[in-house]
């Protein structure tokens, strides 16, 4: 098996030896939906932040007893396989208003009881602006604090500055990092193909983002 076949193995399902190693240790895993939101705040609560997919999912029978044909592929999927006890390995759920589908499924998660497959479970949903006024920034800081805040007290840990500097830090390298893949597509023949960036990408957010000791 190649480097980058090894680097992209988490990909190819829902959970992986990295989730499993994590949750065997009594760690922490909380999902998300969409990149708006600020990983670098789980992290710094010493938890393991999953980007939410679809993997494997093959119908939406049960899903679609909540949604209409019309709402995302992407967000009937993911649903169906809540519904089916799939993201067994989650303690918690983040969402935020990036689309009116996004938003009613949370709704789904929270007042259908979904999350009673998973209790006990941390949900929250977080609102972010669409302006890039004054306003919208005081709101938006707003918001993350209250985010941390609802991390601190469900989980009863606490968010340093300190912790979340670090976090910052080594989350901008890892997007540095992809940006360096991202590059090298750029070649005339690239080194790289798409799908493998993607296999990347995809990766990167169900594992770690640094090499743990422990």
């Amino acid at each position: 098996m190649t480097a980058l076949e090894e680097l992209s193995r988490p990909a190819v399902s829902l959970t992986n030896p990295y989730i499993e190693r994590w949750k065997e240790k009594g760690g922490k895993v909380i999902g998300y939906y969409c990149t708006y939101v600020p990983v670098e705040i789980i992290h710094a609560a010493g938890m393991f932040p999953f980007r939410m997919r679809a993997t494997g999912s093959t119908n939406t029978e049960l899903a679609d007893v909540y949604t209409a044909h019309t709402t995302c592929t992407f967000c009937r999927h993911s649903l169906d396989q809540a519904m089916r006890g799939e993201y067994k390995f989650l303690d918690g759920l983040v969402a935020l208003f990036s689309c009116d589908h996004i938003r009613r499924m949370f709704d789904v998660w929270k007042h259908d009881k979904v999350e009673l497959l998973y209790t006990p479970f941390y949900l929250h949903f977080l609102s972010v602006p669409i302006k890039a006024d004054g306003a919208a920034v005081g709101w938006l800081v707003g918001e993350l604090e209250r985010f941390k805040s609802s991390l601190e007290e469900h989980f009863q840990v606490t968010i340093t500055d300190d912790a979340l500097r670090h976090s910052i830090e080594i989350y901008n390298e890892q997007r540095k990092l992809l940006r360096s893949l991202y590059e090298l597509r750029k070649r005339d023949a690239p080194p790289i193909s798409g799908t493998e960036v993607l296999e990347v990408l995809i990766a990167s957010t169900a594992m770690l983002v640094e090499r743990r000791k422990t």
